[in-house]
């Protein structure tokens, strides 16, 4: 509430307007955000289990390294796994 040039209590339109915009932000933020959480999130992974398994029973293979299994498999040695100690 402000008060007029005559000292009588008036109401700003303009922070009416201003709450407004706000209230429809806050509206417009909370749907993206619902809408986005019932979506899957990330990419598609190439590495399926059955991609796994066979870079599994090829790494005892000590003619084998990790680059040539995975060019083999058709994905990148970094998502290849790795022999454990």
């Amino acid at each position: 509430m402000v008060l007029q040039k005559s000292g009588k209590p008036g109401v700003d339109r303009r922070a009416e307007a201003r709450t407004a915009v706000r209230e429809l932000i806050v509206i417009g933020t909370n749907e993206g955000l619902a809408a986005a959480r019932s979506r899957v999130a990330g990419r598609p992974t190439v590495v399926t289990e059955e991609v796994v398994k066979a870079a599994r029973n090829l790494l005892p293979d000590p003619a084998r390294s990790i680059t040539s299994i995975a060019r083999l498999l058709g994905v990148s040695p970094k998502h290849s796994p790795q022999p454990h100690p």
